[in-house]
């Protein structure tokens, strides 16, 4: 990987479902293979490399990217990957920049909710986000829901592309063939 790598702050807030479930998946996968334990992962340390993510560990890691308790450890690196996922959905970083820290000064604040079309990672992330670390979901349950996610969408896509190839399927020949309700004059 090398200086002129793409990464996560690159395109975040231009990021498609598909590649917020994917994030998940390879970095819980980074993080369990590698035994990393770290207090934060920022968005300058998950590198893309063609359709993979990957972390490059580093000491100094954005404050909004690190968990409120301070510790490093697999809660820490649960919160930061929420952290991540709203700032990759969005391109805006938690609680108006100021991420844990403001968590920290009010623990009862309401957590992020991501933009209509990631709304299916909303519950997830609230999950990562909880301020309470034996509380937040661990590394293991995580990856299972994003791989289950992952699938989920895979299958609403190809849906909605087979839904518009039936649509323009010369099946049809009329438009009172295609609209089940009966057209009538509007008088009014």
């Amino acid at each position: 990987m090398s200086d002129r790598s793409l990464t996560l702050k690159s395109i975040a807030g231009y990021c498609i479902e598909e590649a917020l479930w994917k994030l998940i998946i390879d970095i819980v996968a980074e993080i369990q293979e590698k035994k990393y334990v770290l207090g934060g992962i920022d968005s300058n340390m998950v590198v893309i490399e063609n359709e993979d993510f990957h972390i490059l560990p580093k000491a100094d890691v954005i404050p909004s990217f690190c968990a409120p308790e301070g510790k490093s450890g697999e809660a820490a690196m649960v919160w930061s990957l929420g952290a991540l996922l709203c700032y990759a959905s969005s391109g805006h970083l938690i609680f108006g920049g100021s991420g844990s820290l403001y968590q920290r000064k009010h623990p009862s604040v309401k957590l992020p909710v991501l933009q209509k079309k990631h709304s299916s990672l909303t519950p997830l992330v609230q999950q990562c986000l909880t301020f309470m670390p034996e509380k937040r979901i661990s590394l293991n349950e995580l990856v299972i829901e994003a791989r289950k996610g992952l699938e989920l969408c895979k299958k609403r896509v190809r849906r909605k592309s087979d839904v518009k190839v039936e649509e323009m399927h010369p099946m049809f020949s009329s438009l009172d063939e295609r609209w089940p309700e009966e057209m009538i004059e509007n008088t009014i």
